[in-house]
């Protein structure tokens, strides 16, 4: 189970986005759709893992299952996807929580994710002043629907 809250983030004051542990260079593509009861997703990290998930429909928690697949696979997989995401993700962790910050390449806007061990604490979490809007609930902000 995958249980997670996303902000809109206000680049400017985001200190994730200078003073990260790590940074990823990410390209996913979606097989199909959200109308769907499961999403197919195919992903690339650092043109070195790649990734095949399903995860079933959800806002704040959803399941999730992730495949690990060939260089390959996942270059045939990319070419029959109906959207492709590009994104560099910064990470970091701060006061035991494990901020993901997203930046696109073909939208304006910069995202926060928090994974959490359950929908109580999701709710209850205050998040950085930097996180401007929380979008978890906003299914246009989800990158299935990210079309540029």
């Amino acid at each position: 189970m995958e249980i997670e809250r996303k902000w809109l983030v206000d680049k400017d004051k985001c200190p994730i986005l200078s003073e990260y542990s790590k940074v990823l260079r990410i390209v996913q593509g979606y097989l199909n759709d959200s109308s769907d009861e499961w999403i197919i997703r195919v992903r690339a990290i650092d043109n070195s893992e790649f990734i095949l998930e399903l995860k079933s429909i959800g806002l704040l928690s959803r399941e999730e299952l992730k495949f690990c697949i060939s260089e390959d696979e996942y270059l045939d997989a990319i070419k029959q996807c109906r959207n492709i995401v590009y994104k560099t993700r910064y990470i970091q962790s701060i006061d035991n929580y494990h901020y993901e910050v997203d930046v696109y390449d073909y939208h304006d806007f910069v995202t926060c994710e928090v994974e959490f061990s359950s929908e109580k604490e999701a709710k209850k979490f205050k998040a950085p002043e930097w996180c401007i809007k929380d979008v978890t609930y906003d299914p246009k902000y989800k990158n299935v629907n990210l079309i540029y």
